[in-house]
């Protein structure tokens, strides 16, 4: 049926005479001429996360596909994994009134840009690094994660510079060793390292750092925040000496090496992000999944403007 618009510009070409034809709207659709409208007119959004890395995100190999989905055959529809990543991610795809559909890429992949539009966002716990963003966008940030320095209960120091020329424990290649051996880049923040003259001690996890201080083998270890509440739950008793020295932003991440025109889509995730933590819907899951909103409640404060990623 036409709508009344097209049938008043019908009247309005034969009451002047002109041809029909020249006046018959276009039996094509405007193209899409930018990421962002390619994804509305897609009707999905893919999304590339890790299939086994709870609670982020995780593949259910036992659910069944849902007749009604967009998503292609190998892509999974939102109702086959969970986690919080997830839930973040169809959260993402109702804002822009498209389904969420997901896939499973290797990390090396989605690091290193070039995605040929096989996904439309990455959201995996990314963090936002200048070495990244020579390959990828970033929007908001939607969680954080903290690094402190941690000794023994009992243990002497009760400030931060108490450890210089101590021996530190960090995970070895992990954000903590860089930021000790001053080689840390990290996209919107200015970071240094808090001590001149540590002892380093890289191990594959930090628990086994903890370990080894707990055997008398190092002074202190510096870890995330999430992992020295686990290894404190397990019993081994932890002080945190000073504040945390280390942020790190996770933030949804998009390729930089695409034909289509990029800025209102990130500009539009990041709105959306912004409105997340604004309502306390972010704080509110990061609460369900990880038993505190601090991760959200850092994550909320960035300031995004500052990144300038677009001229």
């Amino acid at each position: 049926m036409l709508s009344r618009h097209i049938l008043v510009t019908l009247s309005l070409c034969i009451g002047a005479g002109l041809m029909l034809a020249a006046c018959s709207p276009a039996s094509t659709p405007t193209p899409a001429n930018d990421k962002l409208a390619r994804v509305l007119q897609s009707g999905v959004l893919v999304i590339a996360t890790d299939a086994a890395y709870p609670p982020q995100s995780e593949v259910l190999a036992s659910a069944p596909r849902p007749t009604a989905t967009r998503c292609a055959e190998d892509q999974y529809a939102a109702s086959q994994m969970q986690g919080f990543d997830v839930e973040l991610g169809v959260a993402l795809a109702q804002k822009l009134g498209v389904e969420a559909c997901f896939v499973t890429p290797d990390w090396s992949l989605i690091a290193a840009g070039g995605w040929n539009d096989r996904w439309d966002i990455h959201l995996g716990q990314m963090t936002m690094t200048v070495e990244r963003a020579q390959k990828l966008y970033f929007a908001h940030p939607y969680s954080s994660g903290a690094s402190a320095f941690y000794t023994t209960s009992d243990a002497p120091y009760a400030n931060i510079i108490d450890l210089e020329g101590k021996r530190i424990g960090v995970c070895g290649g992990c954000f903590s060793e860089l930021l000790l051996r001053n080689r840390l880049s990290l996209l919107g923040q200015n970071v240094t390292t808090p001590l001149q003259n540590p002892q380093i001690t890289a191990y594959e996890y930090e628990e086994d750092a903890v370990n080894a201080m707990l055997a008398g083998e190092l002074d202190a270890v510096l870890a995330g925040a999430d992992a020295a509440e686990l290894i404190a739950q397990q019993g081994m008793p932890l002080k945190q000496v000073g504040p945390a020295v280390l942020y790190l932003y996770v933030a949804p991440a998009f390729d930089r090496e695409t034909p289509w025109p990029m800025q209102t889509f990130v500009d539009k995730i990041s709105a959306i992000i912004q409105a997340m933590h604004a309502d306390g819907w972010l704080a509110e899951r990061t609460r369900a999944y990880y038993s505190s909103d601090s991760y959200a409640l850092v994550a909320a404060r960035f300031n995004y403007q500052e990144l300038k990623q677009f001229p």
